[in-house]
């Protein structure tokens, strides 16, 4: 059996305001639709420079995620005694 893929949503004005950090993962493509479209948070997102599918292969793409999910939690001070990775507290979440 084939997984199914989600099909992405587009962002909301509330979600915006509901999140307490906005991350775009690949601001070449991402930035020009936030300031058409939700130009009042244009200055509030973080891009990371995270190519889409297509441009990078899946485990690529998902190496470069993990760094900087690590790199936020490591800056919010939220890695675990020993610097466990990303993935390590991400799989604990669920």
């Amino acid at each position: 059996m084939t997984p199914t893929i989600p099909v992405p949503t587009q962002a909301s004005e509330e979600d915006f305001a509901r999140a307490h950090r906005h991350i775009a993962l690949d601001e070449r493509e991402h930035q020009p639709l936030i300031i058409e479209r939700f130009p009042a948070w244009s200055d509030r997102i973080t891009y990371w420079h995270i190519a889409d599918v297509g441009d990078l292969t899946p485990a690529c793409a998902l190496a470069a995620i993990e760094r900087e999910v690590t790199a936020l939690l490591s800056r919010e001070h939220l890695l675990v005694r020993g610097g466990a990775p990303a993935s390590k507290f991400l799989d604990d979440l669920g």
